[in-house]
């Protein structure tokens, strides 16, 4: 074997060990993206020399989450009665409204919105025994962001935009119908259009002079009121 003095080499010739920056990769997208971010840690890379060829990691974007909806207005339409023809009687006759709190909810039917409903069902023959037996004919709750229907019992016999609500709940989106049968497979003899707005909805909608959603929710809150003490002198 050769031995080395290791002193006798001059400086510049000695092999030098120096700490290399590893520039930062850019970023992945997609899941690749995904996988970068949570194998990296907090993501940064740190110079060792502050050049400006390294760079230390923005963090990552946070989410902004809408603001929770308290409240909403709903108009319930009747659009279809087997009692009459709804168009002989005006828009807001036919129409019963109220705003439902956040985890809440609304009971429709007869005993609950008796005025209107004389309006466009003013024979109430039309219901059936088991409906005049319930204490309303369907609910809606408010459980944000989505508004819900709730069938009073399971062998309620509901329809929405014509297709058969099996379950006890079924979410319900904008201008949907909701209709009421006698037995399973028959027509509607009642159904309603489902309009929903928030509160600020509904108020820029009043300024513009329509003020249709407002008058039946004032009524139905009225009318809701005036059941409700009658109940209570009962």
């Amino acid at each position: 074997p050769i031995n080395v003095d290791c002193s006798a080499i001059p400086n510049h010739v000695r092999p030098v060990v120096r700490a290399v920056a590893i520039p930062r990769q850019q970023p992945l997208s997609g899941l690749g993206g995904l996988v970068q971010q949570i194998m990296s840690g907090c993501g940064l890379c740190c110079p060792l020399d502050g050049g400006s060829d390294y760079t230390t990691a923005a963090p990552p974007p946070t989410t902004l989450h809408a603001p929770r909806v308290k409240e909403v207005n709903v108009v319930l339409e009747c659009v279809h009665s087997a009692a009459m023809d709804v168009a002989t009687i005006p828009q807001w006759q036919r129409c019963i409204g109220k705003t439902i709190a956040s985890d809440t909810s609304w009971k429709v039917g007869p005993r609950h919105q008796p005025q209107a409903f004389c309006n466009f069902l003013p024979d109430m023959s039309f219901l059936s025994d088991e409906h005049q037996a319930r204490p309303h004919l369907f609910e809606l709750a408010w459980q944000p962001p989505c508004l819900f229907l709730r069938k009073p019992n399971p062998q309620a016999h509901l329809v929405v935009s014509g297709m058969p609500v099996r379950q006890q709940t079924y979410v319900l989106l904008q201008n949907v119908e909701v209709g009421l049968c006698r037995s399973e497979g028959t027509e509607p003899f009642l159904s309603f259009r489902v309009q929903r707005h928030t509160v600020q909805e509904t108020a820029e909608h009043e300024l513009g002079g329509s003020g249709k959603c407002g008058k039946a929710a004032a009524a139905a809150e009225a009318e809701a009121a005036a059941a409700a003490s009658a109940a209570s002198s009962l």
